[in-house]
């Protein structure tokens, strides 16, 4: 088994600075299993809104879309 050591916790950036919308892709695998995500945030004054797109598995990407 291998094992993975950080010097420090990472620390995700979900900081738009001074935009008003972005978004991005995660694309991972455990093991067999790819896995692939879109996110996907606009603010609307001092709240957001998030989307969360499920492409990979395809079981959970349809169970998602109705």
């Amino acid at each position: 088994m291998d094992y993975v050591r950080m010097a420090r916790l990472a620390r995700p950036n979900l900081s738009a600075g001074g935009l008003t919308s972005y978004g991005f892709a995660i694309e991972a695998a455990i093991g067999s299993r790819p896995m692939r995500y879109l996110v996907g945030r606009r603010f609307v004054g001092p709240s957001a809104v998030t989307g969360l797109f499920v492409l990979l598995p395809q079981i959970l990407a349809a169970a998602m879309s109705g």
